[in-house]
């Protein structure tokens, strides 16, 4: 019985494989066969379509998180596609440009499909405010949303303002006195601890230099300055968005259980 079941699993992994190694091969095969006519081409608009085609073949065989895709995407002027084929290629580049993290051009892509194609679709307006949130260089004041979008948009969107405001001011605190963004997050033994050592080497320095120990107050002034005032604002910075995230726990799983639901109603799927 159990040289059975020995058998039985080495057949099934045995297909498994196979069917893999055949993935693989037909892939394969089709990216050389369309990257050989792209070398050979000397016309602009077929090197456009070669690419396209081999952008799509990554999606077809789901590897689209494989860096040669994004690389095909870029590869592509999309004023040589006819308008379908525009459409199409706008719509899943602004995909790709999400899932390999260039929310810039992901914007940029969705914001383009969006112009040429009117889509009002709740898919669409879902994929141009989650590339937006990312971005740090865009807003989201040029199009009307759905007010179940724009509540999701605004709850995403003050998570991110607030964190990086607050943070910003506790680092500032930090700078001016070292130990006091600590303490106003709430930290105040090791705020604390921090002002005293920092404190403690500074007066050491001046004790130093008044008594015309000038070689020891600049040393002990350099370690002070590395080990203690350096290190301190280091900390507030690893400590402070610790805290923020922690007091923001709820109103974040809230943010993304309304993301998945809008997710699962209005899945953004490749063309």
């Amino acid at each position: 019985m159990m040289l059975r079941t020995i058998i039985l699993l080495c057949t099934i992994l045995i297909c498994i494989s196979s069917a893999n190694a055949q993935q693989s091969d037909s892939i394969g095969d089709a990216l050389l066969r369309l990257e050989k006519q792209y070398y050979v081409s000397h016309s602009a608009e077929e090197k456009v379509q070669l690419s396209l085609q081999k952008m799509d073949t990554y999606i077809q065989y789901h590897s689209e998180h494989d860096e040669q895709c994004l690389n095909e995407c870029k590869r592509i002027n999309p004023d040589y596609l006819h308008a379908e084929e525009k459409q199409r290629y706008l719509w899943n580049a602004a995909i790709l440009y999400f899932l390999h993290n260039d929310f810039a051009n992901s914007v940029d892509a969705i914001r383009a499909y969006q112009l040429m194609t009117k889509d009002t679709s709740s898919a669409c307006q879902l994929l141009h405010i989650l590339a937006v949130n990312s971005s740090p260089y865009d807003s989201l004041s040029e199009i009307d949303l759905s007010p179940e979008l724009k509540e999701l948009y605004n709850c995403l969107a003050t998570e991110k303002i607030n964190l990086a405001k607050q943070n910003t001011i506790y680092n500032w605190c930090s700078y001016i006195v070292p130990g006091s963004g600590i303490m106003l997050k709430g930290y105040i033994t090791k705020g604390s601890t921090a002002l005293l050592l920092n404190a403690g080497s500074g007066l050491l320095v001046y004790s130093l230099f008044k008594h015309a120990l000038y070689f020891n107050s600049f040393g002990y002034a350099l370690l002070t300055i590395s080990k203690f005032y350096v290190g301190n604002n280091v900390y507030t910075r690893k400590l402070v968005p610790k805290k923020k995230y922690e007091s923001q726990k709820i109103k974040l799983s809230i943010c993304h259980a309304q993301l998945n639901e809008f997710l699962t109603q209005h899945p953004i799927d490749f063309r």
